[in-house]
Order: C-alpha cells, then sequence, then structure tokens
C-alpha cells in the first residue's frame, strides 16, 4: 500500500464505530497471526538442511505458494 493511501485510511479510522473499531483489531490481529506464521515457516525453510545428509543446497520438488 502507498503511504499516502496508508495516510488516508488512518485519518478515516476516526469516524468509526465502537463495534467497527472492535472488528478492525480483531481483523488486524488475524492477519498479523497469519503473516507471522507464513514467516515462521519460510524461515525455517530457508533454515532446513537435508534430514538424511546434512546437505544445504536444494533441489525444487513441488511449487510454492505463489506456484513457481
Amino acid at each position: 500500500m502507498k503511504q499516502k493511501s496508508f495516510e488516508t485510511m488512518l485519518n478515516r479510522l476516526i469516524g468509526l464505530t465502537p463495534d467497527q473499531v472492535e472488528s478492525l483489531i480483531a481483523t488486524a490481529c488475524d492477519i498479523a497471526c497469519q503473516k507471522a506464521a507464513v514467516g515462521a515457516i519460510d524461515r525455517n525453510a530457508r533454515e532446513a538442511t537435508c534430514p538424511h545428509c546434512g546437505a544445504v543446497d536444494r533441489q525444487r520438488w513441488g511449487r510454492t505458494r505463489a506456484g513457481s
């Protein structure tokens, strides 16, 4: 998201109702948890070695989440 769009969104938060604020907080927490989980999975994948020989070289098998 561009910085200007982000600032505009932040400025519009003042008009939210208390219920909308609670919903926004819950959604933001869910998104943060999902991003943290994906980050941990990716970090572990980068640091992983072959369980059989300990090699750090990678051989592609299958596809990533992005489809590549």
